[in-house]
């Protein structure tokens, strides 16, 4: 027997967009395009350095943003759309790894880090309690 969904689509909209998905470094409502330019222009440019740069979780190398985000989901993603669960574990990776974002010499991560995780005063953000994040990120 089919069941009829009493979901819409718009349902799926407002929930990523209110409050938002939760992560380690809080809850984030989509928005906006993962990119930080304008109408998403040039929106891979950091998943595509993030990707390149080969980083992994120091506490936990198999951790890596190619774990968080399959290959055929990167695509999808680099156009500032995508499943919200692969968002969900790349930002959560982020969060707990931010200051290799800040120590790495492909642009635009440095940047990132800047804009994102240093405090005015130029004091990085204190992460999370790791031992929460690494029991929660899989």
């Amino acid at each position: 027997m089919d069941r009829a969904s009493s979901k819409l689509p718009c349902h799926y909209v407002d929930y990523l967009c209110h409050p938002g998905l939760k992560t380690h470094g809080g809850i984030v409502p989509l928005q906006m395009y993962m990119g930080a330019h304008k109408n998403g222009a040039n929106s891979e440019a950091f998943p595509t350095a993030l990707f390149r740069a080969n980083l992994c979780d120091l506490d936990d190398p198999s951790w890596t943003p190619q774990w968080c985000v399959p290959e055929k989901e990167l695509g999808i993603m680099k156009k500032g759309q995508g499943n919200h669960v692969c968002y969900v574990r790349l930002w959560n990776w982020i969060w707990d790894n931010q200051e290799q974002l800040g120590r790495s010499n492909s642009e635009p991560l440095p940047e990132v880090y800047n804009k994102y995780f240093v405090r005015k005063d130029a004091a990085p953000i204190p992460p999370q309690v790791r031992e929460d994040a690494a029991t929660a990120r899989r």
